[in-house]
C-alpha cells in the first residue's frame, strides 16, 4: 500500500515539473496497456511519485461490469510484479498502489479523490492552496473533461497528462487541445505509442465466455500479463 512522505512534495504548473501523479481507472482487469502508461509516466517525469488508484466505482460502468474491488487490488499487485519483468531497468521506487477509494465505499469524483490524497500527503497544510497534482488520462475522454465535477478545482490544482489512446485526426486533436486551453485546463500531451487494449473489451469477453480461462484467441489476450492471466484463469465470472 501507499506510504506518504512527512513533508509537502507538491509541484507547480511548469512544463514537465515533478509533482505527484495519480493514475486512476477501474483496472478490471489491469493489462499491459496500463503498465505502458505507467512506464511512460516514469520516463516523462522520472522524479515524480506515482500513485496507481483503482476506482471503487465509476459512472462509466455498472457494478456488474466490474470485478469486486479487492480482486482488482489483487490483480494490480500481480501486474506490478509483472511490471518488474517487463521493465527491468525501472526499480519502481516511488510507485505505489493505493486503496484509498475503498475507504469511501462509493463512487467519488476526481476532485474528491485528489482532496483525500492531498490531506494524506500534506496533513498539516504546509503547501497552502498552491498544490498541484498530475493526473494521467487518455485522449479518448478529453471531450468530456469540462463535464467533470468541480472543473474549477481541476483547473487550479491539476495538470492532466494526456496519453494517446485513439487514432484521431490531427485537426480534431488540435481543436480539442485548443478548446481545453481556452477553458483554462492545464495539460501535457504525451507522444506515446498507442496500445490497443481495454479492460472493458477483456471483461466483456469474460462475461460472454463465462470463464477467463476460455479467453485464448482475442488480440486483447496478448495484453494480459502472465501473473494476471494466471490469476484470471482460476477465477469464475464475478457475477
Amino acid at each position: 500500500m501507499e506510504t506518504f512522505p512527512g513533508q509537502c512534495d507538491f509541484g507547480c504548473a511548469q512544463e514537465k515539473i515533478e509533482f505527484p501523479i495519480v493514475f486512476g481507472g477501474t483496472f478490471s482487469p489491469p493489462h499491459k496497456g496500463h503498465l505502458h502508461v505507467l512506464h511512460s509516466c516514469r520516463e516523462l517525469f522520472p522524479s515524480s511519485r506515482i500513485l496507481v488508484v483503482p476506482s471503487y466505482h465509476t459512472p462509466f460502468k455498472s457494478i456488474s461490469e466490474m470485478m469486486p474491488f479487492q480482486e482488482r487490488m489483487r490483480l494490480l499487485e500481480l501486474a506490478m510484479e509483472d511490471y518488474k519483468d517487463i521493465y527491468p531497468d525501472d526499480n519502481m521506487q516511488g510507485i505505489d498502489v493505493s486503496d484509498i477509494e475503498k475507504n469511501a465505499g462509493k463512487q467519488i469524483a476526481t476532485y474528491q479523490l485528489l482532496e483525500m490524497l492531498r490531506r494524506r500527503i500534506d496533513p498539516d497544510g504546509s503547501c497552502g492552496n498552491e498544490f498541484k497534482f498530475g493526473f494521467a488520462i487518455g485522449d479518448d475522454i478529453l471531450e468530456k473533461l469540462d463535464k467533470w465535477a468541480n472543473p474549477d478545482y481541476l483547473r487550479k490544482h491539476v495538470r492532466f497528462i494526456v496519453f494517446r489512446r485513439i487514432l484521431a485526426e490531427a485537426s480534431h486533436l488540435a481543436e480539442m487541445r485548443s478548446r481545453l486551453a481556452q477553458e483554462g485546463f492545464d495539460a501535457y500531451y504525451a507522444d506515446n505509442d498507442i496500445m490497443e487494449a481495454s479492460s472493458t473489451s477483456i471483461s466483456q469477453r469474460a462475461l460472454t465466455n463465462g470463464r477467463f480461462s476460455e479467453i485464448t484467441s482475442s488480440p486483447d489476450d496478448d495484453m494480459l500479463t502472465p501473473r494476471v492471466r494466471g490469476e484470471l484463469s482460476k477465477m469464475r465470472d464475478w457475477l
